[in-house]
């Protein structure tokens, strides 16, 4: 139904969401958190089980510089819709 189509559930917890996947049509998002400059889950493993990811806003835009890391470019390449924190 219509208000299903808003509706994520979000994890940081990869494992959890490769459980629940297959039990609902409800889309998922892989929270991001940065580990060592990068993603604790790469995008590629995110986008086998969600439909979208939560990068920290600094793994999207480096602080230094104030320009794309490149990530939302990537992210966007596989299909997955992005939602900074």
């Amino acid at each position: 139904d219509a208000a299903r189509g808003d509706l994520f559930v979000q994890s940081f917890d990869l494992a959890f969401l490769r459980r629940l996947r297959p039990l609902t049509d409800i889309r998922l998002t892989m929270l991001l958190e940065p580990r060592d400059g990068r993603p604790h889950v790469p995008l590629e493993t995110a986008a086998e089980v969600a439909a979208a990811v939560g990068p920290w806003k600094q793994l999207l835009i480096d602080p230094a510089t104030g320009r794309s890391t490149g990530l939302l470019e990537q992210a966007h390449a596989l299909g997955l819709l992005v939602h900074a924190w």
